[in-house]
């Protein structure tokens, strides 16, 4: 009579990390999640995209309690968190960028929000925002499942993604992350997957998030709002391929439309900052 392997603990929760050049702010990143106190098992899975610093090596450094993937080349954020997901045992995913640090207590209260709303499909908590001249809550997101919900129908993202839990199943229906989008890959899987009160926020802060700035630059505000457009339009004509709707969202005239909301946005901040709001 043989005798059967014993199977693995069954896992619940599956953190996983896209890192790319991100040698200096890994260990900080990893260490955060293996602190975590939960009453349910869980996984950390590190995807090293093609880093040519040592990125691989402080993943590695903690051992068999995180799995390391590398990938060929630097595929962009949205291929290496689909590996990571698709090795991973988890029903629930939790994302965290490499540069950020989870605050004691994410694990607990995502899943605290799940198992206390079945319907809902993904969970959200609080972040403050690390910068060099301080920290503030950042970003700002809607607090209510009803602003969440007014938010995405004006085309807006309203999930705070490196704060956030979603169902594996959820992911699998949409075909995870798209990997032609390489800038506001999470907002494009979250307006693809919206439905009314499909996404819930919750009030814990969970999440240390890292800003270069107090204000976004030029390059930054202009890539994401290229892309935001460009997603929003593929979303009324699917059918049509996502680099035609980013040429279009990259016309001269949205250009400087949106360097003019720059340029004005980044004056309001100065004023407050100027007025100690």
């Amino acid at each position: 009579m043989s005798c059967l392997p014993i199977p693995p603990d069954p896992i619940r929760l599956s953190i996983v990390i896209a890192a790319y050049n991100a040698q200096a702010t890994l260990q900080r990143a990893i260490a955060s999640c293996l602190t975590q106190r939960v009453d349910e098992p869980f996984e950390v899975l590190v995807v090293d995209d093609g880093s040519t610093d040592s990125t691989a090596a402080v993943a590695r450094s903690f051992g068999p309690e995180v799995q390391v993937l590398s990938s060929d080349g630097n595929r962009g954020r949205s291929a290496a968190r689909n590996a990571a997901i698709e090795a991973a045992r988890g029903s629930v995913i939790v994302p965290l960028d490499a540069d950020d640090r989870m605050l004691s207590g994410r694990l607990a209260a995502h899943v605290a929000a799940l198992d206390g709303n079945p319907s809902a499909v993904a969970v959200f908590g609080r972040s403050i925002g690390v910068h060099p001249g301080g920290t503030r809550p950042w970003p700002l997101m809607p607090g209510t499942p009803q602003g969440v919900d007014e938010a995405f129908a004006r085309g807006r993202m309203a999930v705070n993604h490196p704060a956030c839990a979603f169902r594996r199943s959820w992911w699998e229906a949409l075909g995870g992350y798209d990997e032609q989008v390489r800038v506001a890959e999470d907002f494009d899987l979250f307006l693809r997957g919206w439905t009314p009160g499909a996404y819930l926020p919750h009030d814990d802060v969970v999440l240390e998030y890292t800003i270069g700035g107090r204000f976004p630059s030029w390059q930054y505000w202009w890539a994401n709002e290229r892309h935001r457009r460009a997603i929003v339009a593929r979303a009324g004509v699917p059918e049509q391929p996502f680099v035609d709707h980013l040429h279009r969202a990259s016309r001269p005239a949205v250009h400087g439309l949106e360097a003019l909301r720059w340029s004005a946005s980044s004056v309001r901040d100065r004023m407050a900052r100027r007025n100690g709001r």
